[in-house]
């Protein structure tokens, strides 16, 4: 972990092992990237989105089910469909979030227009190193510059 202080979005490197452990569970979590101002901000603009759609945090066993309507997947999965408040762009623009995005984009995903061939492979003991999940249909595409919608 670094120090808020000590974190520099130009410097910052994710260590190998944070990159593993990306790939084994597909969640990372970066200790001290916000400060406690910025995480504060990020929670209490989150409960006053939620509570424009009839969702109360101190009353969840009652409200929960109001998240419904801010999610085109109905709740699952945890995706909300919320884009565009300022707390939200604040913290989706943030540049050492988007430090830790670009580095996990160029780690783990094919980039550079690869075949499905060139990242499938297959050892001598039948055993694949399947890197397969990283290839994706679409050509490449920048992992230095980023996209929202």
């Amino acid at each position: 972990s670094s120090s808020p202080s000590s974190f520099s979005s130009s410097s910052f490197r994710l260590s190998k092992k944070q990159i593993e452990t990306f790939h084994e569970d597909g969640i990372l979590v970066v200790d001290q990237v916000l400060d406690q101002m910025e995480v504060q901000r990020g929670i209490d603009g989150l409960e006053q989105t939620l509570r424009i759609y009839g969702i109360d945090t101190t009353n969840l066993e009652s409200t929960a089910g109001a998240i419904q309507k801010l999610s085109s997947t109905n709740g699952s999965g945890g995706v909300l469909d919320l884009f565009y408040p300022s707390w939200k762009l604040k913290i989706a623009t943030h540049p050492k979030l988007f430090t830790i995005t670009q580095q996990l984009w160029d780690e783990c995903y094919c980039h550079d227009g690869e075949t499905k061939e060139e990242v499938v492979v297959v050892n001598d003991n039948d055993n694949n190193n399947n890197n397969g999940w990283k290839w994706h249909p679409y050509g490449p595409f920048n992992v230095h510059q980023g996209y929202m919608y």
